[in-house]
């Protein structure tokens, strides 16, 4: 009988030695697909120059932001990895150059098909005078100019 009962304790620590592996590999895998993205706009445009961004998503309004020269606006969200890669905020960035002359254009400042693996948690993006650069892959890319009116 004491044979019995440890044959019946082995086959239930191996039940559940069994069960939590398998728990805890699909736990593992669908424990983090929620990731917290914070966005960066940097103005570096010139000194003394002050640019506005109105940023939106399908959901969300950012309002419009004044942002200073070597200033940043930003903000964040969460992301669902696997689920959210049509995600996108877009931005209208304003300037006014050094003779007056209103500079524009509307960029894709957060796009999940894109920022996903690109910029991952944290994604800079820089207004320069001849547009928008973003960092990928942890390089400065020329991304969009501006609007040429």
């Amino acid at each position: 009988m004491g044979g019995g009962k440890l044959n019946t304790l082995m086959h239930l620590a191996l039940v559940v030695i069994l069960i939590a592996s398998l728990f805890g590999g699909f736990l593992q895998v669908s424990s983090s697909p929620l990731e917290h993205v914070t966005v960066y706009v940097n103005n570096n445009i010139s000194p003394g120059t002050d640019m506005w961004v109105h940023c939106h998503s399908d959901d969300r309004d950012l309002g419009v932001q004044k942002v200073a020269f070597e200033q940043n606006f930003s903000w964040d969200f969460w992301l669902w990895i696997h689920m959210e890669r049509s995600k996108r905020y877009w931005c209208h960035v304003w300037w006014l150059d050094s003779k007056g002359k209103f500079i524009d254009g509307t960029f894709d400042m957060y796009k999940g098909s894109r920022d996903i693996e690109g910029c991952g948690k944290q994604c800079s993006r820089f207004a320069r005078l001849e547009g928008i650069y973003i960092v990928e892959g942890g390089k400065l890319e020329f991304a969009y100019p501006w609007n040429q009116k």
